[in-house]
């Protein structure tokens, strides 16, 4: 990265919060399919094996 000019190195705050939207979609998505297994008139037929 020493040859990189300023303006293109990865800032520690650009890598932040990256990491910080990653864990608020996982969260997210996370928190949707839960709900989907507890309301199983939104999916009736998925969950049943």
């Amino acid at each position: 990265m020493a040859g990189l000019p300023a303006r293109l190195r990865i800032q520690p705050a650009d890598v932040k919060a990256a990491a910080m939207w990653g864990v608020a979609a996982a969260t997210g998505g996370l928190y949707l399919v839960q709900d989907l297994r507890t309301m199983p008139c939104l999916a009736p037929d998925i969950w049943r094996l």
